[in-house]
């Protein structure tokens, strides 16, 4: 499977290399859905997935095509310091060799992943190539999903044979009567999450009427959709029904202050009839 993953990630560093950064960004984030971020490569002490060579190729672009300073903010600083506070911390506490090692890894997936979405965007009115990628996401992980929901299987699901590192392993869960779908992600939640994501992008990137992109858009808000409710998930999906009560919000900004002194008024009666702590108890 390691040729496979090597020739995956030759196609990625050339779409980023032909690619507006915008639109490198898309697809990075089209790498993370379509093919699974464990089938990685070793080099020296980390594993290098497709997500984080993209990243990399994508941050030396633009270092080295940048034509501005890079203005510092507060931010950026507390995304580093973290990091190696983390990393200090663990060092004095005497934490063994492989999670120490872990944490490049993590500072590929967090600090790399924050400094090039800081990188890109700077430019609000190339939001728009951002559409073409994460509808290819969509249609295709959320066609995948709903394959994976109904038969039981779906081409992701058996590589998973040839994972080199995975997050958490769930064993597959059924309900009512569907499989949880879990995508390139190996994970319901996560698959669902990651797909909430792509479609909340991709609404703020509805083309006007007319466009020869809106039909585009709206399968792949459709296919979207239907991948987040095939995760079967509680959390996924009641965030994708806040996400809708929200839009309302849009429309009727009147109503956002009663909405949150009712949901506090909700909360407060909840925890009054709740028998699982109590007011002015403090848990420890």
């Amino acid at each position: 499977m390691l040729p496979v993953t090597v020739a995956v990630m030759c196609v990625g560093v050339l779409l980023v290399l032909k690619s507006t950064p915008m639109r490198a960004l898309g697809w990075l984030v089209a790498s993370c859905l379509l093919y699974p971020e464990y089938l990685r490569v070793p080099v020296g002490p980390l594993l290098l997935s497709c997500p984080r060579l993209m990243a990399s190729v994508l941050l030396i672009k633009l270092w080295a095509t940048s034509t501005g300073k890079f203005e510092w903010r507060l931010p950026d600083y507390l995304v580093l310091v973290i990091w190696v506070w983390d990393l200090f911390a663990n060092l004095m506490a005497g934490s063994p060799t492989h999670v120490l090692t872990g944490f490049g890894g993590v500072f590929l997936d967090t600090v790399l992943m924050y400094f090039v979405s800081r990188r890109v965007f700077t430019d609000r009115g190339s939001y728009s190539e951002l559409l073409l990628p994460l509808s290819i996401t969509a249609i295709v992980a959320g066609g995948l999903g709903i394959q994976e929901a109904f038969t039981g299987s779906s081409p992701l699901r058996s590589l998973f044979k040839y994972h080199a590192w995975v997050w958490v392993r769930k064993e597959d869960m059924y309900r009512l009567g569907l499989l949880r779908a879990q995508g390139a992600t190996a994970h319901a939640i996560y698959y669902g999450v990651c797909m909430l994501v792509v479609v909340g992008f991709l609404f703020s990137l509805k083309p006007r009427r007319g466009s020869k992109q809106l039909l585009l858009w709206q399968l792949a808000m459709l296919f979207g959709v239907l991948g987040v409710l095939m995760s079967l998930s509680s959390g996924p999906v009641t965030a994708l029904g806040a996400f809708v009560i929200f839009l309302a919000f849009y429309k009727f900004p009147g109503l956002i202050k009663p909405a949150i002194l009712s949901a506090f008024a909700m909360a407060f009666v909840l925890q009054l009839v709740s028998n699982r702590s109590e007011i002015g108890r403090a848990h420890v």
